[in-house]
């Protein structure tokens, strides 16, 4: 059985759920900063999910980057410099790849540096800063259609 396409379901159903958890982090690090409210378990809780949930989808990245048919044709079948010329090419051998690992370590970083942060205020703030970092990374490297790199696909 190919793990391919169950791996890709998987993969894009379970984006949405890092991005509403994501919004949701958002939004409670920013009431909480802006409010001065207190750090709670449940803002905790968030985080601990988020960045499971994170790490999950950078694994079934990182598992669709090396069984991938396309990729795997392009990177057999082409130099990296005519990749790099190629928008749609360098998208999914490069730039979606990086961009999403970048965006995972800030996911990471936001949620290590809350906790270690000495109070309420410093936790919530730094949150709120890493994981918006996180969000717009994101955003900016999801494949939308509009973009035109669903030709050939992941």
């Amino acid at each position: 059985m190919n793990a391919y396409t169950p791996l890709l379901h998987l993969h894009s159903t379970l984006r949405y759920a890092v991005l509403l958890l994501l919004v949701i982090a958002i939004v409670k690090a920013l009431m909480g900063w802006l409010g001065r409210k207190p750090f709670t378990k449940a803002d905790d809780k968030i985080g601990v999910i988020l960045l499971a949930l994170a790490h999950t989808q950078l694994l079934l990245g990182i598992a669709l980057y090396f069984i991938s048919p396309y990729i795997q044709s392009i990177l057999e079948n082409k130099e990296m410099a005519e990749i790099m010329k190629d928008a749609g090419m360098r998208f999914w051998v490069m730039e979606h790849a990086v961009g999403m690992i970048i965006a995972i370590v800030c996911i990471t970083l936001g949620r290590i540096l809350s906790k270690r942060a000495t109070n309420s205020i410093f936790k919530h703030r730094k949150a709120a800063i890493w994981f918006s970092v996180a969000l717009a990374i994101i955003i900016y490297m999801i494949p939308w259609a509009e973009r035109g790199f669903f030709a050939g696909g992941n």
